[in-house]
C-alpha cells in the first residue's frame, strides 16, 4: 500500500471557504478536496480516503490534484465542458416544427412533421433528429 500524497495548499482555510461560497456545483467537490486535504496537510491522505468522504472517484481526485499543484487554484476552477451540442435546426425551421406541433395536439406523428418540414425547407432531416429535438426542447414524451 502506498503513503498518502503530501502536497502544500497556498490558500488558508478561510479563503477555501470563501471560493466555495461563491463557486458553482460543478467545482464543489473540487473544493472539498482542498479543504479536507487542508486539514490532513502535515500527515496527508489517501486519495481513496478522499473520494470515500467526497463521494468521487479516486481518479477524480488524482486529476484534481495533479491540476492544483501544478497549476494551483486557478486550474482546478477551470472546467471544459460545453453542454449541449448545438441543434441543426434554424430559428425559422424550430418555429415551423412548433406550428406544426401546435396543429397536431392530439397525437404527435413524427413522420408527418418531417414531411411536412422537409417539404417547407426542400431540405433532408434524420427522423432521430427530429424526434429527439422536439422530445428535448418541448418535453414530449411520447408520440406516433
Amino acid at each position: 500500500m502506498s503513503c498518502p500524497k503530501k502536497f502544500s495548499i497556498t490558500e488558508s482555510d478561510k479563503e477555501l471557504r470563501r471560493y466555495l461560497k461563491k463557486s458553482s456545483d460543478i467545482f464543489y467537490p473540487r473544493l472539498r478536496m482542498l479543504i479536507i486535504s487542508k486539514e490532513h496537510e502535515i500527515t496527508g491522505i489517501s486519495k481513496r480516503k478522499l473520494a470515500t468522504l467526497i463521494g468521487v472517484s479516486p481518479n477524480s481526485i488524482q486529476v484534481w490534484r495533479k491540476q492544483y499543484t501544478e497549476g494551483g487554484i486557478m486550474a482546478l476552477l477551470m472546467h471544459y465542458k460545453t453542454g449541449f451540442k448545438k441543434t441543426i435546426f434554424n430559428i425559422t425551421e424550430q418555429a415551423a416544427i412548433k406550428e406544426l406541433l401546435l396543429q397536431n395536439t392530439s397525437s404527435i406523428k413524427y413522420k408527418k412533421i418531417l414531411d411536412a418540414l422537409e417539404a417547407k425547407f426542400e431540405k433532408r432531416y434524420k427522423y432521430s433528429t427530429l424526434v429527439n429535438f422536439i422530445k428535448t426542447r418541448y418535453s414530449v414524451s411520447k408520440g406516433i
